[in-house]
C-alpha cells in the first residue's frame, strides 16, 4: 500500500491497486471503500448494464452501495448508462 488518491471517495490515502469488479481496469481504492463495497461511478456506468440487468448479489454487494454513496438512483444511474451506450456507440440503446 502506499499514499495514493483513492478512485471512489477522492481521498489521499494508502490505498491497494486492485481490479475493479467492473472492468479490467486496476484502480486504487481505500480500504473503508473496499469494506463498503464501493466501486468507481464511472467504471460501473461503463460496465454497460441497467440496474435490474446485474445479477442480485452483484446488486446488492456492489451496484446498491455504489449508488447508496454517491446519492444516485437506480432511474439516474440507468440514464447514466444508457447515455454512455449513446456516446460510445452513437446509438440509442
Amino acid at each position: 500500500m502506499e499514499m495514493k488518491t483513492c478512485c471512489v471517495c477522492g481521498q489521499q490515502s494508502n490505498c491497494h491497486s486492485i481490479k475493479s469488479t467492473c472492468s479490467n481496469n486496476v484502480l486504487d481504492y481505500c480500504v473503508n471503500c473496499i469494506r463498503q463495497g464501493y466501486e468507481n461511478y464511472d467504471e460501473l456506468v461503463n460496465y454497460g448494464f441497467t440496474f435490474d440487468t446485474f445479477n442480485n448479489k452483484f446488486r446488492e454487494v456492489v451496484v446498491i452501495p455504489t449508488l447508496r454513496y454517491y446519492n444516485k438512483t437506480k432511474e439516474q444511474f440507468n440514464a447514466d448508462v444508457e447515455s454512455r451506450k449513446e456516446t460510445k456507440y452513437g446509438q440509442q440503446a
